[in-house]
């Protein structure tokens, strides 16, 4: 359940009027008058996932891969990139560290 609260201040009124709240703040202060609403509404379920079809897919898929259906269709850079990003940082440390042509 949600609970939404509004409250408006409006201008000081006459000490008899029963309209609003009234609150004494402090002495040097006039009373101030609210009014408040409250608006109360249920709170309403969202859909659900449906994991057991999910899970079922992903089986399917595990089983045709083990069982060699499923190509692999990435490309050379997305299969082997942790490959060659190490050997590439060596290489361009390694030439920055002792550049050629200098006597």
């Amino acid at each position: 359940m949600s609970v939404a609260l509004g409250v408006q201040r409006q201008q000081p009124c006459n000490r008899n009027s029963q309209q609003g709240v009234k609150l004494d703040l402090s002495p040097s202060q006039d009373n101030l008058n609210f009014k408040t609403k409250v608006a109360m509404q249920q709170m309403e379920n969202g859909p659900v996932p449906d994991t057991a079809a999910f899970i079922q897919k992903m089986e399917e898929e595990k089983r045709k891969v083990e069982k060699g259906e499923v190509k692999d269709n990435r490309s050379f850079l997305a299969k082997y990139w942790m490959y060659i990003v190490p050997v590439v940082l060596f290489m361009a440390i390694n030439g920055a560290a002792s550049p050629e042509g200098g006597q």
